[in-house]
């Protein structure tokens, strides 16, 4: 049976090197997608692939149009019509609460509504 992580922390070394990837806690990574030199001109959107380290077959991916993976991105599993979302954010599990966006605000404030980006 193949899980997919739940909680991912980003590769700090590879990413001082240019080399964007969300470790797993267990079993998967979140990896930018490197553009073809063959394109002809530059995308606004960045690509993104999760792989199962237990499984090479299987593969998603997701494309955002600001960088980073971070929010609420639905991936699609490559040759199937399979789709699932994850959620990539910052926040503080005991404190705050994680918007679709990826933004954090404190639970006080989200069980009170006073946001409404939910």
């Amino acid at each position: 049976m193949r899980y997919i992580d739940t909680k991912y922390s980003s590769d700090r070394a590879g990413m001082l090197k240019g080399e964007y990837v969300f470790n797993g806690y267990t079993d998967s990574k979140i990896s930018r997608v490197t553009p073809s030199t063959a394109s002809a001109a530059p995308s606004p959107t960045t690509q993104w692939r999760m792989e199962l380290l237990s499984d090479p077959a299987f593969s998603a991916t997701t494309t955002v149009a600001d960088g980073f993976p971070l929010g609420t991105q639905t991936f699609t599993m490559e040759g199937k019509n399979i789709s699932f979302q994850v959620n990539l954010n910052a926040c503080d599990d005991d404190h705050q609460f994680n918007c679709r966006d990826g933004t954090c605000v404190h639970i006080k404030e989200r069980y009170e509504r006073r946001v409404r980006r939910l």
